[in-house]
Formats: C-alpha cells, sequence, structure tokens
C-alpha cells in the first residue's frame, strides 16, 4: 500500500495534486483561526513546496506573493465567502506548480485564467474593505498586488505602467460610486479584461467590447443607487 502510495506520487498529476491538497489543509489551518504564526506556518509551508524545485524559480515567485497575500487577507477576514476563495486559491497553487514544472499543457491559457482569478479577489476584497481611513494606503496596496501579477506577462515593461495606472485611475472612480462592493469589483474588471486580452494574446474583440457595454449597463442598472 505503502509502495503504491508513492508511485501514484511520483505521477506528475497526482503529486501535483497533493501538493495542492497539502497547501489547502493549511490554508484551512490558518482560516481556523487566522494568527500571526499560523500565518508564518503556511507561507512557509507554501515555499516549501513550491522551492522543491529550482526550475523558473524566479519567474514565477510574484504571482506566489500574490495569491499568498490574498491567503492571509481572505483568511484573516474569516466569513463564509473567503472559504470558497480559500478553495480556489487551494486550486490556482496547484495550477501555478504545474505550469512551472512544465506539467501543465496549454500553459497560457492557465496563466491568463490564475491572472484573471486572482485579479478579481483582490479587487472584490479591496472593494470589501473599510476604505473610510488610510484610503490612499490601501489604494497604494491593491497596485503593488496588481503590478507583481502582471510583471510577467506585461513585457514590454512599459506595458505594465500603463495597465497599472489605467487600472489605478479605475479603481479609485469606481471606489466612489455609491454600488455595492460585488458590483464595484465586477464593473473594475471588465476593463482590466480588456487589458489582459491585449497582454496576453496581442488583440482586441469587437464581440468583447459589446458584451462590456451590455454587462457595464447590466451592473449599474442592478446597483442599488444611494446619494
Amino acid at each position: 500500500m505503502v509502495t503504491r502510495l508513492k508511485l501514484t506520487l511520483k505521477t506528475p498529476v497526482f503529486g501535483l495534486a497533493f501538493k495542492g491538497l497539502i497547501f489547502g489543509a493549511c490554508l484551512y489551518f490558518y482560516y481556523l483561526n487566522p494568527s500571526l504564526l499560523r500565518g508564518a506556518f503556511l507561507v512557509g509551508i507554501a515555499f516549501w513546496l513550491y522551492g522543491q524545485s529550482l526550475f523558473n524559480f524566479s519567474s514565477f515567485l510574484p504571482i506566489l506573493v500574490v495569491l499568498l497575500s490574498l491567503a492571509l487577507w481572505i483568511g484573516w477576514q474569516a466569513n463564509p465567502p473567503s472559504f470558497i476563495s480559500l478553495i480556489i486559491l487551494a486550486f490556482v497553487f496547484a495550477i501555478i506548480l504545474g505550469i512551472r514544472n512544465l506539467i501543465i499543457t496549454h500553459r497560457l491559457a492557465w496563466y491568463y485564467f490564475i491572472t484573471c482569478v486572482l485579479s478579481y479577489l483582490l479587487l472584490l476584497n479591496f472593494f470589501l474593505l473599510d476604505k473610510s481611513t488610510l484610503f490612499v494606503l490601501k489604494w497604494l496596496l491593491i497596485l503593488t498586488l496588481l503590478t507583481l501579477l502582471f510583471w510577467n506577462p506585461a513585457r514590454p515593461k512599459v506595458t505594465l505602467l500603463i495597465i497599472i495606472l489605467l487600472m489605478g485611475e479605475i479603481i479609485w472612480l469606481v471606489n466612489w460610486l455609491p454600488i455595492g462592493p460585488l458590483s464595484s469589483a465586477n464593473l473594475a474588471m471588465l476593463p482590466l479584461l480588456f487589458l489582459l486580452e491585449a497582454t496576453y494574446y496581442h488583440r482586441l474583440s469587437w464581440k468583447n467590447l459589446g458584451l462590456f457595454i451590455v454587462l457595464a449597463a447590466a451592473i449599474f442598472s442592478s446597483s442599488y443607487w444611494q446619494l
């Protein structure tokens, strides 16, 4: 039985899933009672799993930092929706390892997927924050994490600068609209999807532009406006 388990774990896909389960278990352990000690343990386990191979070590380090920052941030809130987010983060962690170690095929599509997922979680949790105090610092924090998230795909770096400047303006403006956190996150995510599509696939689709207009109208019409 033990020998069969070892052989199974040596299979790349099963080994990847096993590492994702380890990270998810540590994440849940932190979620049950968030503390500095448990957070440090979570980060240590993540870097231990990530650092077992030095292949492409620095290339995926920025996105790992973003994922761990989100894990600590969401876990600290400890509410039912955040538990779903933790499951998603454990899955994304396994995908990152798979892309980095060339286990997963269609790597560009998966990289695009995890970038979109982490971007949305960043935006959603930012708009859930109480921004009545220290708004500028919280705004700078999310821009820093978005910079790390887009560090690899945005080439040349002037593209990264344009994305961050545009998103900074969009997040700032959306934050002052009298709509809820979910609608704010959805509204800020729509233009980001266009920027990501242009960055990853070097194209802009008119079909997506029409979808953007329809979704933006739906968000505004379904939001509770209060001046």
